[in-house]
């Protein structure tokens, strides 16, 4: 018996890991990524794994005035960001500290 509540709890945890929500923090950024089909089981999040699989993000930004979240996109190696109305150097919040594999 303890065997069967073993596994279950094992399970459940799998599980509850695989299916991680990154808090993206502006509706703007996540509606954008979510057209730009990073949520590919289409629930209307983007999980961890969605993330981790993005290796190349193209924001346009028009309305993204903060990037929370963008930082669990760790395998990105291509992040572009801007528009001619508002210019890169005047968003907040965009931490790229833990995007290590980033090269553009």
């Amino acid at each position: 018996m303890k065997q069967l509540y073993f596994s279950l709890l094992l399970l459940f945890s799998v599980q509850a890991i695989q299916a991680q929500i990154v808090n993206i923090g502006d509706p703007s950024l996540k509606a954008e990524l979510i057209a730009d089909g990073v949520d590919t089981n289409s629930d209307g999040e983007i999980q961890l794994s969605e993330a981790l699989a993005v290796t190349s993000l193209n924001i346009s930004g028009g309305q993204t005035r903060t990037f929370e979240g963008i930082d669990q996109f760790t395998n990105l190696t291509n992040l572009t960001i801007g528009s001619a109305s508002y210019p890169f150097d005047e968003y907040t919040n965009l931490d790229l500290r833990k995007l290590t594999n980033l090269e553009v």
